[in-house]
Parts: C-alpha cells; structure tokens; sequence
C-alpha cells in the first residue's frame, strides 16, 4: 500500500516507511518506492519537489538523501543524478553517483 506522511510542511509518499526513533525524538525517516516522493519549501521559501526509489531524512541535519533515478525540482529548476543530498536547513545541494559514471543532468532556466 501506500504510505503518507506530513510534518510541517513536508510530505512524503512511499510504498514503504521507516521510522528511527532515539527517546521518542524522530533521528531518521527512510522511503522507499517506485518512487518514493517528497515535497516540502525551502529556506527561501521556494517549492521543492523530489523523488526517489529511495529517500533517507536525516532530521537533526534537515538532509535528505536521494538514491536510485533521483530527481529534484526547485522553483523551475531540475537535477536528476543516481544520487542527490540536499540539505534543507542550509539549502546546499550535491549531485552525482556510480551507476551512471557520476553524471548528474541540470537544467536552470532564467529567472525573470
């Protein structure tokens, strides 16, 4: 089945979800899917889109780790690598991965 989750403004979708948990306090989510997404705002305040056959949230860190076909959509820019790390908190983002000899594809279009 499917499985939802928000917090804040942050949603996510899977096949499956796992919750890591340290006294109570969420450490880790991990999604899986065909793909598994995850749509939340930046610290701009801008949309962000992704998914992923797998998404690792780290939520002490605001990272989020996507692996396997990943995609990330902000505003009207997109990457698509293997891999991407997107730090929500910081708004830095790395690209790249092994099975596609670490290409990673960008596309930016101009602001107005």
């Amino acid at each position: 089945g499917t499985v939802n989750l928000e917090q804040g403004e942050m949603r996510m979708t899977a096949d499956r979800l796992k919750v890591f948990t340290e006294n109570k306090r969420l450490q880790r989510l991990e999604a899986n899917g065909q793909p598994a997404t995850l749509n939340t705002v930046s610290k701009d305040g801008l949309s962000v889109k992704g998914s992923a056959s797998v998404i690792d949230y780290h939520a002490a860190s605001g990272e989020v780790v996507f692996t396997g076909g990943a995609r990330l959509l902000q505003a009207d820019n997109t990457i698509e690598s293997e891999s991407i790390r997107y730090n929500l908190q910081q708004g830095t983002l790395k690209a790249g991965g092994q099975q596609s000899g670490g290409r990673v594809e960008v596309i930016l279009l101009p602001s107005e």
